[in-house]
């Protein structure tokens, strides 16, 4: 996921009611600090959404390894007059765990997903590690072939039906920590901030 934050303003110094609400974002900073000032509070905001981020993910149940909470991060920012381009990264299959995946036969699992199961599976190797991982008995002589075919009747599983989405990233990055940044922040900064989201 990606964030454009687009930092543009007056270049005036911090008033003194200002300066005390930096606090709030647990930043102080040097008089005339400007960018260094822009720099560390988009920061900690970015730090806030990957800490509610992985908060979600963690209640919502979908950890299997760790993985995933483990490969969100912020990058760095690359930072000029006019604006930042700051980043939150993750694992590529971020947005299947955060959106879900419709099944081939019930979308009742994401309904608002833009992706779906059609003719394909998931893979199966990630599944066999996913049951290896949790230590699930399986029956048999065989644990390889029993594990593998385990896999694929999960496999075919979840084609059918779905996976559900957690929104642990789309919750976190709500309409309300936009606001916080767009505006509280904003006010803070004494610049206007705009943020455009890519998935």
């Amino acid at each position: 996921m990606e964030f454009n934050v687009f930092v543009g303003g007056s270049g005036k110094k911090l008033t003194d009611i200002q300066r005390e609400a930096l606090a709030d974002f647990g930043v102080a900073l040097e008089d005339g600090a400007i960018e260094n000032k822009s720099h560390a509070l988009v920061v900690k905001w970015l730090e806030g959404v990957v800490r509610l981020a992985k908060e979600n993910l963690a209640k919502s149940n979908a950890i299997a390894s760790n993985a995933l909470s483990q490969s969100i991060t912020v990058t760095p920012i690359s930072l000029n007059d006019q604006s930042f381009v700051v980043a939150i990264e993750a694992a590529d299959y971020w947005k299947f765990v955060d959106l879900g995946v419709k099944g081939a036969n019930s979308t009742k699992r994401a309904p608002n997903s833009p992706f779906q199961y059609r003719d394909k599976r998931p893979p199966i190797r990630p599944i066999q590690e996913w049951i290896a991982f949790k230590g699930i008995p399986l029956e048999g002589r065989d644990k390889k072939a029993a594990n593998r075919s385990f896999a694929i009747n999960i496999a075919n599983k979840i084609r059918r039906e779905g996976l559900r989405a957690t929104n642990f990233m789309s919750n976190a990055v709500s309409p309300e920590m936009i606001q916080v940044l767009t505006e509280n922040i904003a006010e803070v900064l004494g610049k206007s901030i705009s943020v455009a989201t890519t998935r």
